[in-house]
């Protein structure tokens, strides 16, 4: 996306400005040295979102599935939550839920959605990244 590749970019500035003795005395191979600067930045980007998403479904599963537990209000408002991730879901294309459903609701693996459904497991993986996606915007819509 655009704003992640300023965040490189910028980031690539940065290292170069506190580094400065590696570019202003050292001619040769400094675009390698930049190219692989960028690529391993955009990488460590790559895989910290990853990280926060992962973190993030994590506890959006524990907080739904902890909120039986709680209060009149809680219940209300978990209730409320699953309606609008329903309504979010019955939004999104039939396939593309479908997956999400039998990822997420009936416990199977990708390779088993794949076989099932009679599509690649590549596309399986895109299919649940993108509701997941959709997810997240409705979530926040709301929150």
């Amino acid at each position: 996306s655009e704003p992640d590749a300023e965040d490189v970019a910028q980031e690539v500035f940065a290292r170069l400005w506190e580094r400065q003795n590696i570019w202003l005395d050292n001619e040769r191979e400094f675009d390698s040295y930049l190219l692989i600067m960028t690529r391993n930045i955009a990488l460590n980007i790559y895989k910290h979102e990853q990280v926060r998403q992962e973190y993030m479904e994590y506890h959006m599963v524990k907080s739904v599935s902890s909120q039986i537990d709680y209060d009149f209000f809680e219940r209300f408002h978990y209730r409320e939550m699953l309606g609008i991730i329903y309504s979010a879901l019955a939004a999104i294309p039939d396939r593309r839920r479908r997956v999400f459903e039998l990822s997420r609701f009936h416990g199977k693996s990708h390779k088993e959605i794949a076989v099932i459904m009679g599509i690649s497991v590549h596309t399986v993986e895109r299919q649940i990244y993108l509701t997941l996606t959709e997810l997240r915007k409705t979530i926040t819509a709301f929150a």
